[in-house]
């Protein structure tokens, strides 16, 4: 049986998720399985970006949206989420990010402390912030939720895998920010997470990506997570970009890579331009 999935237009640019129906949200037949489906969260993202201005939403237009059963087959056209958790501070940093942008589709930054103090994380989203949106992306700040707000982010992402946290990140930002978090390393901590509508669950930890493919677990619950739940998820990717076809099997939306694109000073706008190749290959159907 054949059932039609969600729209994949970017979660982070205009459009969004397309709306359904109450009954459809709620339950849906697919390959004689009732799928995972959240309520309200297939229209909770897209209502959340509608109400942004225009530079939160992302200006430049991401890939055309498309449609896709959702058969084991179906191919899906993920975006690019980078991690800006190698970038030293400073032009170098902020000259390799311009690279990145310059090398193709990027859905969204998300911007780690990576070990700086408070002082020193404010004054490197001051830099990055700018960048990233005027680049048509989404700037999304990680763990320092007053950072967040003072440099006027695109979203907040809360790392701590605890459902306090998350639930003080939603009270304090949502709809206004994109809210996301990660840290829910099992089935169960994952829907108690979805439960409370935050715009993206991420399946992986910031700095994490030294090996060359991705973890496993990681790996498995985005397949699970794509495949019965509607909210969108963000897989972390390895740090060789022969493994990316492992990543783009699981149809998850967006993939997150750090190490893979800027693990090296020189060549990073040309990193982005292949994993892009590797998106647009999938979404074809087509081999890597």
């Amino acid at each position: 049986m054949s059932a039609a999935r969600f729209d994949v237009s970017p979660l982070f640019a205009p459009g969004g998720p397309k709306r359904r129906t109450r009954a459809s949200r709620l339950r849906r037949a697919d390959r004689g399985k009732t799928l995972v489906v959240l309520p309200q969260c297939v229209s909770t993202g897209a209502q959340n970006l509608a109400r942004r201005p225009a530079r939160h939403v992302g200006l430049k237009p991401g890939p055309p949206a498309r449609e896709y059963d959702m058969t084991d087959d179906a191919p899906i056209r993920p975006r690019l989420v980078l991690a800006t958790t190698l970038l030293p501070d400073g032009e170098p940093g902020l000259e390799r990010l311009r690279e990145a942008f310059a090398g193709g589709d990027i859905a969204s930054v998300l911007i780690d402390p990576a070990g700086r103090e408070v002082a020193a994380f404010q004054d490197f989203c001051e830099a990055v912030v700018p960048l990233v949106q005027e680049s048509g992306a989404a700037a999304i700040v990680v763990e320092d939720t007053r950072c967040a707000g003072r440099v006027k982010a695109d979203g907040f992402h809360a790392p701590e895998g605890t459902i306090e946290a998350l639930g003080e990140a939603m009270a304090r930002f949502s709809p206004r920010l994109i809210v996301g978090a990660s840290g829910f390393n099992t089935r169960h901590e994952a829907l108690e997470a979805g439960e409370r509508m935050p715009d993206y669950i991420l399946f992986g930890k910031l700095g994490a990506d030294g090996e060359a493919e991705p973890h496993r677990r990681n790996l498995d619950l985005a397949e699970w997570w794509a495949s019965i739940v509607e909210l969108p998820c963000i897989l972390q990717g390895g740090a060789d970009l022969a493994t990316l076809p492992l990543a783009i099997a699981t149809r998850a939306e967006f993939i997150l890579l750090s190490r893979a694109i800027f693990g090296e000073a020189e060549g990073v706008g040309a990193r982005v331009a292949e994993v892009n190749r590797l998106f647009d290959a999938a979404a074809k159907g087509e081999a890597a």
